[in-house]
């Protein structure tokens, strides 16, 4: 029997920032297929006697398949420098292939945590540090915080609001070259006590948050909602002091701005001040209880937390009020998952999905998308599905490849459940593999029809169209693009097809997008092979 490569295997990790930046090592658990000990990976147990002779008997532990399923911990080596959607490689830590085969690998993608009151830049560091009006006139050293912890910087006199001071070599380190680092910006505000717009609010509800001195960095607009749409923005640009120091000063001028403190508690989300965001969003409620934002904020907040269930409560209330809200279908179908209510996760899944692809602004974290698609590659639409077993086994006779009993296994669980997209989808692989091209693209065709929200499936149909040299997968790649943002494959994929065309213009973005992507995950040889073609591209005239 020949030897089979194990499968991959894929890990979603969330770092904090200082891990993430100085690197370190966490500790991960892991379930993957490992070489069953008990037969020794043959599959047959030893031989019993008897008075016919040695008669071996299939492997009580394995069931003759020679690979058992094994939980354990796993320490993964965290490299200085990495950064959202940096993936890792962890050699043979992937299941073990079959009949011998060498295991595959463990591929860890990670997710960071925003910092409380670092910025990142690539490599670049910044942050902002408020003095007095007299500090600013006369110079002063203060401390300001940095990756190596606090140092001094010098004020000058007469330092003018807005002032950028560079802390050299005080960055993040270089991912593969630790030792050439980047900087950290200081940005330095004044505060102006005198004015009185600038005293804290009334909020008794939350002493963690009258406990915390957050002071604006200039003179207020006059109107409440002029401040919000400031802090707003602010908060978009990651500057959750001078966002929350805006919103303070809006409920100062209008103590029963409801909107306020629900922006103030989505800024304590992303500083990962979860009880404050929920205090924040209860005197929101109190103040305007239709506010349907605050409810799917809250319900976030204490999915944070780790309370499940009120956060599931929070959501579906926030869901009734208004159907609109992508980002609460989208952490309620996390619940769900994590709860195995793997139904109700589809549904919220596709229905966060939906509103993404229908409406031109859509309210999502960077990384749902990515993540719900790794969720559709996992398998999660069969999983518990009564066909499970015969995709299982169509999967084994495809890694043997057994192209014709993979597609009779196939055929057998979609005559079972034939609307099941993912049915369609494993067969058209088979078919491939069968050079029945036409069968494949049927398959795809149906796939998509039933479910048009998996990246995967206008994938393979955009590859098997870019290889007929048809330029229908100009519009699949596109999905895919769509559906998930960072697939660096789908960026090549079409900027080749464009510059096979001719279309240098077209082409050369989506390529230098792919190159973006490969360096964030780590994969230095893909990298480095894409710029290999940046720079073959550019040469055509």
């Amino acid at each position: 029997m020949v030897a089979r490569r194990g499968e991959d295997l894929q890990f979603d990790l969330t770092l904090d920032f200082r891990k993430a930046v100085l690197g370190g090592e966490e500790i991960i658990r892991i379930r993957h297929l490992e070489r069953c000990h008990a037969c020794e990976g043959s599959g047959q147990r030893r031989s019993i006697g008897s008075w016919l002779g040695m008669q071996p008997g299939i492997c009580n532990t394995c069931g003759e398949s020679g690979r058992t399923a094994i939980a354990k911990n796993l320490t993964i080596t965290i490299p200085a420098g990495v950064d959202q959607g940096t993936r890792l490689r962890v050699s043979r830590e992937g299941d073990v292939g079959e009949n011998g085969g060498e295991a595959g690998d463990l591929y860890v993608y990670l997710f960071v945590s925003p910092h409380p009151e670092f910025q990142r830049e690539g490599t670049h560091l910044s942050s902002e540090v408020t003095i007095s009006a007299q500090q600013a006139l006369s110079g002063c050293g203060i401390q300001v915080n940095t990756l190596d912890g606090a140092t001094t910087l010098t004020i000058p006199p007469q330092t003018q609001p807005n002032t950028v001071f560079t802390l050299q070599n005080r960055g993040v380190p270089t991912l593969g070259n630790p030792g050439q680092r980047g900087n950290h910006e200081v940005t330095v505000k004044i505060d102006q006590q005198s004015n009185p717009l600038w005293s804290k609010p009334d909020f008794s509800d939350s002493t963690d948050l009258d406990g915390r001195s957050y002071l604006p960095s200039k003179v207020p607009p006059e109107t409440p909602n002029n401040l919000l749409n400031q802090g707003v923005e602010k908060f978009k640009r990651e500057d959750y002091r001078g966002a929350i120091a805006d919103l303070r000063q809006a409920i100062a001028l209008d103590p029963n701005f409801a909107l306020a403190y629900s922006a103030w508690g989505n800024v304590c989300i992303a500083m990962q001040d979860y009880q404050s965001a929920i205090a924040c969003f209860a005197q929101a409620i109190q103040l305007t209880p239709d506010l349907v934002e605050a409810y799917g904020s809250r319900g976030l907040a204490y999915y944070l937390l780790g309370d499940r269930q009120r956060a599931l409560e929070e959501l579906t209330y926030s869901i009734q009020i208004d159907p609109s809200l992508a980002n609460s279908y989208y952490t309620r179908g996390q619940i769900n998952l994590e709860l195995d209510h793997i139904p109700q996760a589809l549904a919220d899944f596709e229905s966060a999905i939906d509103l993404c692809l229908s409406t031109e602004t859509c309210y999502l974290a960077d990384d749902a998308l990515p993540r719900i698609q790794n969720h559709y590659r996992s398998g999660i639409a069969s999983r518990h599905s009564p066909v499970e077993p015969l995709i299982q086994q169509a999967a084994e006779a495809q890694n043997a490849e057994n192209f014709q009993q993979a597609l009779s296994y196939l055929t057998e669980a979609i005559q079972l459940e034939p609307e099941l997209a993912d049915l369609y989808y494993y067969r058209s692989a088979a078919y491939q593999g069968l050079g029945q091209r036409q069968y494949a693209l049927a398959d795809l065709s149906q796939a998509i029809q039933l479910n048009p929200r998996v990246a995967d499936y206008y994938y393979n149909r955009g590859g098997m169209y870019f290889d007929m040299k048809n330029d229908a997968c100009i519009a699949d790649f596109n999905q895919v693009i769509k559906l998930d943002p960072y697939l660096a494959e789908a960026h090549f994929n079409l900027g080749s097809f464009y510059v096979n065309q001719g279309r240098k213009q077209d082409g050369l973005p989506n390529i230098q997008r792919a190159a973006e992507l490969f360096q964030q995950r780590g994969d230095r040889q893909s990298y480095e092979q894409v710029v290999h073609v940046i720079n073959q591209v550019a040469t055509l005239i």
